[in-house]
Protein backbone atom coordinates (compact mmCIF):
# COMPACT_ATOMS: atom_id res chain seq x y z
CA UNK A 1 0.00 0.00 0.00
CA UNK A 2 2.83 2.29 1.14
CA UNK A 3 4.05 1.54 -2.65
CA UNK A 4 1.08 2.56 -4.15
CA UNK A 5 0.92 6.01 -2.36
CA UNK A 6 4.00 6.87 -3.46
CA UNK A 7 3.29 6.60 -6.96
CA UNK A 8 0.14 8.14 -6.07
CA UNK A 9 2.03 10.98 -4.95
CA UNK A 10 4.62 11.35 -7.86
CA UNK A 11 1.39 10.86 -10.54
CA UNK A 12 -0.34 14.19 -8.75
CA UNK A 13 2.74 15.88 -8.86
CA UNK A 14 4.10 15.16 -12.59
CA UNK A 15 0.75 17.66 -13.76
CA UNK A 16 -1.74 15.55 -14.72
CA UNK A 17 -4.93 16.60 -14.43
CA UNK A 18 -7.72 15.72 -11.61
CA UNK A 19 -9.67 14.24 -14.53
CA UNK A 20 -6.58 12.00 -15.61
CA UNK A 21 -5.90 11.46 -11.79
CA UNK A 22 -9.04 9.56 -11.30
CA UNK A 23 -9.18 7.82 -14.68
CA UNK A 24 -5.97 5.96 -13.99
CA UNK A 25 -5.97 5.75 -10.02
CA UNK A 26 -7.77 2.57 -10.31
CA UNK A 27 -4.80 1.22 -12.78
CA UNK A 28 -1.87 2.12 -10.43
CA UNK A 29 -2.08 -0.42 -7.58
CA UNK A 30 -2.69 -3.22 -10.83
CA UNK A 31 0.57 -2.04 -12.18
CA UNK A 32 2.24 -1.92 -8.75
CA UNK A 33 0.46 -6.00 -8.33
CA UNK A 34 2.42 -6.73 -12.35
CA UNK A 35 5.77 -5.32 -11.11
CA UNK A 36 5.75 -7.30 -7.80
CA UNK A 37 4.92 -10.11 -10.09
CA UNK A 38 8.21 -9.42 -12.50
CA UNK A 39 10.52 -8.92 -9.66
CA UNK A 40 9.66 -12.40 -8.24
CA UNK A 41 10.12 -13.75 -11.90
CA UNK A 42 13.49 -12.69 -12.26
CA UNK A 43 14.49 -13.45 -8.75
CA UNK A 44 13.35 -16.86 -9.71
CA UNK A 45 15.46 -17.22 -12.64
CA UNK A 46 18.52 -15.71 -10.70
CA UNK A 47 17.87 -18.53 -8.06
CA UNK A 48 18.15 -21.18 -10.67
CA UNK A 49 20.53 -19.72 -13.16
CA UNK A 50 24.31 -20.53 -12.88
CA UNK A 51 24.55 -17.77 -15.56
CA UNK A 52 23.37 -14.55 -16.37
CA UNK A 53 20.02 -14.44 -16.97
CA UNK A 54 19.90 -13.49 -20.84
CA UNK A 55 16.65 -12.13 -22.49
CA UNK A 56 16.27 -15.72 -24.19
CA UNK A 57 16.27 -17.26 -20.12
CA UNK A 58 13.02 -14.71 -19.96
CA UNK A 59 11.59 -16.16 -23.05
CA UNK A 60 12.17 -19.63 -22.60
CA UNK A 61 10.36 -19.24 -19.26
CA UNK A 62 7.61 -16.45 -19.91
CA UNK A 63 5.08 -19.34 -18.92
CA UNK A 64 6.09 -18.70 -15.56
CA UNK A 65 5.46 -14.61 -15.38
CA UNK A 66 2.11 -14.76 -17.02
CA UNK A 67 1.21 -17.79 -14.17
CA UNK A 68 2.82 -15.58 -11.06
CA UNK A 69 0.86 -12.47 -12.97
CA UNK A 70 -2.75 -14.54 -13.41
CA UNK A 71 -4.24 -13.87 -10.60
CA UNK A 72 -3.85 -10.37 -10.78
CA UNK A 73 -7.65 -8.69 -11.10
CA UNK A 74 -8.02 -6.35 -13.66
CA UNK A 75 -5.17 -7.37 -15.82
CA UNK A 76 -5.40 -9.62 -18.53
CA UNK A 77 -1.86 -10.61 -20.57
CA UNK A 78 -1.68 -9.65 -24.27
CA UNK A 79 2.18 -10.60 -25.17
CA UNK A 80 5.62 -10.39 -24.27
CA UNK A 81 9.28 -9.75 -26.02
CA UNK A 82 12.64 -10.47 -24.58
CA UNK A 83 12.44 -7.04 -22.03
CA UNK A 84 8.79 -6.10 -21.30
CA UNK A 85 5.31 -7.46 -21.50
CA UNK A 86 1.75 -5.56 -22.10
CA UNK A 87 -1.57 -6.06 -20.23
CA UNK A 88 -5.05 -4.67 -21.17
CA UNK A 89 -6.16 -3.07 -17.94
CA UNK A 90 -9.74 -1.39 -19.55
CA UNK A 91 -11.10 -0.92 -23.02
CA UNK A 92 -8.91 2.12 -23.44
CA UNK A 93 -5.79 1.24 -22.07
CA UNK A 94 -2.59 -1.36 -21.52
CA UNK A 95 0.12 -1.71 -18.94
CA UNK A 96 3.79 -2.34 -20.26
CA UNK A 97 5.94 -3.80 -17.44
CA UNK A 98 9.43 -4.31 -17.40
CA UNK A 99 10.54 -8.41 -17.18
CA UNK A 100 14.39 -7.62 -18.12
CA UNK A 101 17.00 -8.55 -15.81
CA UNK A 102 19.51 -5.38 -16.09
CA UNK A 103 16.36 -2.83 -16.87
CA UNK A 104 17.01 -2.45 -20.62
CA UNK A 105 12.47 -2.59 -20.32
CA UNK A 106 12.60 0.11 -17.88
CA UNK A 107 14.68 2.39 -20.48
CA UNK A 108 11.96 1.52 -23.33
CA UNK A 109 9.23 2.63 -20.68
CA UNK A 110 10.58 6.05 -20.41
CA UNK A 111 11.07 6.40 -24.19
CA UNK A 112 7.65 5.39 -24.27
CA UNK A 113 6.90 7.97 -21.47
CA UNK A 114 8.59 11.05 -23.55
CA UNK A 115 7.48 10.13 -27.10
CA UNK A 116 3.71 9.29 -25.66
CA UNK A 117 3.16 12.51 -23.37
CA UNK A 118 4.54 15.21 -26.21
CA UNK A 119 2.49 16.48 -28.70
CA UNK A 120 4.93 16.64 -31.60
CA UNK A 121 5.25 13.05 -31.39
CA UNK A 122 2.22 11.25 -29.61
CA UNK A 123 0.70 11.40 -33.17
CA UNK A 124 2.95 8.49 -34.26
CA UNK A 125 3.25 6.76 -31.19
CA UNK A 126 0.93 5.69 -28.20
CA UNK A 127 -0.36 8.25 -25.96
CA UNK A 128 1.48 7.67 -22.73
CA UNK A 129 -0.02 8.58 -19.22
CA UNK A 130 1.27 7.35 -16.12
CA UNK A 131 4.87 5.66 -15.52
CA UNK A 132 5.68 4.50 -12.83
CA UNK A 133 8.47 6.45 -10.63
CA UNK A 134 11.33 3.91 -11.87
CA UNK A 135 9.38 3.28 -15.27
CA UNK A 136 9.31 0.20 -14.28
CA UNK A 137 5.66 0.18 -15.88
CA UNK A 138 3.82 2.12 -18.07
CA UNK A 139 0.53 3.06 -18.93
CA UNK A 140 -0.31 3.28 -22.60
CA UNK A 141 -3.02 3.81 -25.11
CA UNK A 142 -4.33 1.06 -26.56
CA UNK A 143 -4.53 0.48 -29.99
CA UNK A 144 -5.33 -1.80 -32.72
CA UNK A 145 -2.53 -3.24 -34.78
CA UNK A 146 -2.81 -3.54 -38.35
CA UNK A 147 -2.58 -6.97 -39.61
CA UNK A 148 -4.31 -6.44 -42.94
CA UNK A 149 -1.70 -5.09 -45.78
CA UNK A 150 -4.44 -2.94 -47.65
CA UNK A 151 -5.22 -1.53 -44.30
CA UNK A 152 -1.48 -0.42 -44.20
CA UNK A 153 -0.71 0.90 -47.82
CA UNK A 154 -4.16 2.82 -47.56
CA UNK A 155 -2.03 5.48 -45.07
CA UNK A 156 1.00 5.68 -47.77
CA UNK A 157 -0.52 7.52 -50.93
CA UNK A 158 2.09 8.06 -53.62
CA UNK A 159 1.37 10.42 -56.36
CA UNK A 160 3.12 8.60 -58.84
CA UNK A 161 2.01 4.64 -57.90
CA UNK A 162 -1.77 3.23 -57.78
CA UNK A 163 -1.34 -0.36 -56.54
CA UNK A 164 -4.48 -1.94 -56.63
CA UNK A 165 -3.93 -5.27 -57.79
CA UNK A 166 0.04 -5.01 -56.91
CA UNK A 167 -0.69 -4.54 -53.00
CA UNK A 168 2.29 -6.67 -51.61
CA UNK A 169 4.94 -5.29 -54.30
CA UNK A 170 3.08 -1.88 -53.06
CA UNK A 171 4.16 -2.78 -49.66
CA UNK A 172 7.80 -3.71 -50.37
CA UNK A 173 7.88 -0.20 -52.05
CA UNK A 174 6.63 1.10 -48.76
CA UNK A 175 9.90 -0.14 -46.94
CA UNK A 176 12.33 0.04 -49.45
CA UNK A 177 11.28 4.33 -49.42
CA UNK A 178 11.73 4.16 -45.23
CA UNK A 179 14.98 2.23 -45.30
CA UNK A 180 15.90 4.69 -47.83
CA UNK A 181 15.15 7.83 -45.30
CA UNK A 182 16.89 6.09 -42.90
CA UNK A 183 19.97 6.43 -44.20
CA UNK A 184 20.67 3.12 -46.41
CA UNK A 185 20.47 4.86 -49.48
CA UNK A 186 22.51 2.01 -51.21
CA UNK A 187 19.97 -1.13 -49.93
CA UNK A 188 16.79 0.71 -50.63
CA UNK A 189 18.05 1.21 -54.51
CA UNK A 190 19.15 -2.66 -54.83
CA UNK A 191 15.68 -3.40 -53.50
CA UNK A 192 13.88 -1.07 -55.81
CA UNK A 193 15.43 -2.39 -58.38
CA UNK A 194 14.13 -6.25 -57.60
CA UNK A 195 10.72 -4.45 -56.75
CA UNK A 196 10.26 -3.02 -60.31
CA UNK A 197 11.51 -6.05 -61.83
CA UNK A 198 8.94 -8.24 -60.56
CA UNK A 199 6.23 -5.16 -60.77
CA UNK A 200 6.87 -4.72 -64.86
CA UNK A 201 7.12 -8.36 -65.53
CA UNK A 202 3.77 -8.95 -64.63
CA UNK A 203 2.92 -6.26 -67.47
CA UNK A 204 5.88 -7.06 -70.37
CA UNK A 205 3.47 -9.60 -72.05
CA UNK A 206 0.12 -7.10 -72.25
CA UNK A 207 -1.26 -5.59 -75.56
CA UNK A 208 -1.56 -2.12 -75.10
CA UNK A 209 -5.49 -2.20 -74.99
CA UNK A 210 -4.62 -4.46 -71.89
CA UNK A 211 -2.47 -1.93 -70.66
CA UNK A 212 -4.76 1.01 -70.52
CA UNK A 213 -7.64 -1.49 -68.95
CA UNK A 214 -4.90 -2.00 -66.07
CA UNK A 215 -4.08 1.54 -65.64
CA UNK A 216 -7.82 2.20 -65.66
CA UNK A 217 -8.53 -0.35 -63.11
CA UNK A 218 -6.33 2.12 -60.85
CA UNK A 219 -2.47 0.02 -61.39
CA UNK A 220 0.36 1.72 -62.61
CA UNK A 221 2.15 -0.70 -65.01
CA UNK A 222 5.73 1.31 -65.29
CA UNK A 223 7.49 2.43 -62.13
CA UNK A 224 9.00 5.65 -62.06
CA UNK A 225 12.97 5.63 -62.59
CA UNK A 226 14.63 6.01 -59.60
CA UNK A 227 13.95 4.93 -55.69
CA UNK A 228 14.12 8.65 -55.36
CA UNK A 229 11.12 9.91 -57.53
CA UNK A 230 9.27 7.06 -55.27
CA UNK A 231 10.34 8.61 -52.20
CA UNK A 232 9.06 12.04 -53.28
CA UNK A 233 5.48 10.26 -54.26
CA UNK A 234 5.05 9.37 -50.97
CA UNK A 235 5.50 12.81 -49.10
CA UNK A 236 1.77 13.23 -50.71
CA UNK A 237 0.29 11.73 -47.99
CA UNK A 238 0.24 13.05 -44.31
CA UNK A 239 1.56 10.00 -42.21
CA UNK A 240 4.79 9.05 -43.96
CA UNK A 241 6.75 12.08 -43.51
CA UNK A 242 5.60 12.32 -39.61
CA UNK A 243 7.06 8.56 -39.66
CA UNK A 244 10.65 9.45 -41.09
CA UNK A 245 10.84 12.24 -38.61
CA UNK A 246 10.15 9.92 -35.62
CA UNK A 247 12.70 7.79 -37.17
CA UNK A 248 15.29 10.09 -37.70
CA UNK A 249 15.31 12.02 -34.51
CA UNK A 250 15.10 8.69 -32.63
CA UNK A 251 16.70 6.50 -34.78
CA UNK A 252 14.15 4.34 -34.86
CA UNK A 253 14.68 0.87 -37.69
CA UNK A 254 12.87 1.48 -40.66
CA UNK A 255 12.41 -2.20 -40.42
CA UNK A 256 10.17 -1.69 -37.55
CA UNK A 257 7.10 0.45 -39.67
CA UNK A 258 5.76 -3.02 -40.67
CA UNK A 259 2.51 -5.02 -40.77
CA UNK A 260 1.74 -6.40 -37.01
CA UNK A 261 4.08 -3.73 -35.01
CA UNK A 262 2.09 -1.28 -36.52
CA UNK A 263 -1.87 0.32 -35.63
CA UNK A 264 -4.80 2.92 -35.01
CA UNK A 265 -5.26 4.79 -32.46
CA UNK A 266 -7.35 7.54 -31.41
CA UNK A 267 -8.61 9.53 -34.09
CA UNK A 268 -7.55 7.01 -37.12
CA UNK A 269 -3.80 7.84 -36.55
CA UNK A 270 -0.89 5.59 -37.70
CA UNK A 271 1.01 4.40 -34.97
CA UNK A 272 4.43 2.82 -34.37
CA UNK A 273 3.74 0.33 -31.50
CA UNK A 274 7.50 -0.78 -30.44
CA UNK A 275 9.64 1.55 -31.59
CA UNK A 276 12.68 -0.30 -30.98
CA UNK A 277 15.49 2.37 -30.63
CA UNK A 278 18.38 1.11 -31.23
CA UNK A 279 20.20 2.03 -28.31
CA UNK A 280 17.62 0.61 -25.84
CA UNK A 281 18.42 -3.02 -28.09
CA UNK A 282 21.88 -2.95 -27.88
CA UNK A 283 21.82 -2.39 -24.34
CA UNK A 284 19.63 -4.88 -23.78
CA UNK A 285 22.16 -7.38 -25.16
CA UNK A 286 25.68 -5.52 -23.84
CA UNK A 287 24.36 -4.83 -20.08
CA UNK A 288 25.19 -7.44 -17.81
CA UNK A 289 22.69 -8.32 -14.69
CA UNK A 290 24.39 -9.32 -11.35
CA UNK A 291 25.56 -13.14 -12.44
CA UNK A 292 28.36 -14.51 -14.19
CA UNK A 293 28.58 -13.06 -18.44
CA UNK A 294 26.69 -14.33 -20.40
CA UNK A 295 27.13 -13.47 -24.31
CA UNK A 296 23.45 -13.12 -25.57
CA UNK A 297 22.91 -13.22 -29.56
CA UNK A 298 18.79 -13.55 -28.80
CA UNK A 299 16.67 -12.25 -31.68
CA UNK A 300 15.26 -8.94 -30.41
CA UNK A 301 11.95 -8.94 -29.63
CA UNK A 302 9.47 -6.45 -28.37
CA UNK A 303 5.53 -6.79 -26.59
CA UNK A 304 2.62 -6.42 -28.76
CA UNK A 305 0.61 -3.31 -27.34
CA UNK A 306 -2.93 -4.76 -28.04
CA UNK A 307 -5.05 -7.69 -28.98
CA UNK A 308 -7.64 -7.31 -31.60
CA UNK A 309 -6.24 -7.10 -35.40
CA UNK A 310 -7.49 -4.46 -37.04
CA UNK A 311 -8.25 -5.48 -40.56
CA UNK A 312 -10.41 -4.19 -43.45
Amino acid sequence: MKLILENWKKFIVEGFSEQEQSRYKSIIPIADKLKEASQKFIENLKNNSFTDVSPDDVTDNIKDFISLASNISGATYIGSGKFRAAFSVDNDHIVKVDISANGTGKEMNKKDAEFGRKAEHSSVFPKSFAPSDDYSWIILEKVQPIEDLYYYIEFFPNSYIKSKNNSNLYYQLIKASFLHESGNTSGAEYSYMTIKGKWQKQYASKTKDQFNKIEKEGTTTTLPESIEDVVKGFYIGPTFPKVVKAMKEFNIRSEEVRVNNVGVGENNRFVILDSSVEEQIQKGFKTKSTLVNKNNNAQFANAQDVTVPLKR
